[in-house]
């Protein structure tokens, strides 16, 4: 058993829908015995009063869902934050793993699998660092990929936190598109928007 979040403010990375100390207030309340929707809908924090649907919306998984995949046995939700898009791949696969590195996000899933009956896996781990026994995934699901491309020691990481270099490669992407041999040095190679084929799905 885990042992009680700390409450207290944490410095937020710009990572995620939820400052830090709003999502350890809200696993404190469901660690208390709070069902975790309740606890949703009744917390009066400034960020989650704006955004309790975002924990609600199955359509969140719909992209997901509408590709095709070899089988349904396992699919995997890497950076799964608050399981809304694990539950839904829950309902439709085998076995589904939801990876988070974030042990206040991971708590409040477990508490959310079990309170909805589903047997999804939450393994608190860095993606990069996936346990050998995960193979042969027919689904991975990486959502919101954009905010998390500029990290490291990229310029592009050095520009901001994840929610300011976001923008910036979204117009760069739109540019490559209207203009993919003009040369504009505004358009980085390997953008999202320059790749055949590629979707983009809406932010988890």
């Amino acid at each position: 058993m885990e042992g009680v979040l700390p409450l207290r403010v944490v410095r937020d990375t710009g990572q995620g829908t939820l400052p830090p100390d709003e999502v350890t207030a809200l696993v404190q309340e469901i660690d208390r015995g709070v069902p975790w929707q309740r606890a949703i809908s009744t917390l009066t924090l400034p960020t989650l009063s704006r955004k309790r649907d975002w924990f609600l919306d199955p359509a969140k998984a719909a992209f997901y869902l509408s590709l095709e995949v070899p089988t349904h046995r396992l699919a995997m939700d890497v950076g799964a934050g608050s399981g809304v898009i694990a539950c839904e791949l829950g309902r439709r696969f085998e076995r589904t793993i939801a990876v988070e590195q974030d042990r206040r996000w991971c708590r409040f899933m477990r508490h959310r699998f079990l309170q909805e009956g589903l047997p999804v896996e939450v393994i608190h781990v860095d993606a990069l660092r996936l346990p050998p026994s995960v193979t042969n995934v027919d689904l991975a699901v990486v959502n919101g990929v954009l905010e998390w491309v500029a990290t490291g020691k990229s310029a592009d990481a050095q520009a901001g936190s994840p929610r300011q270099v976001q923008p910036k490669r979204n117009k760069a992407s739109a540019l490559r598109r209207e203009a993919p041999r003009s040369g504009n040095p505004e358009c980085p190679r390997g953008s999202a928007g320059d790749r055949p084929g590629s979707r983009e799905a809406p932010k988890q």
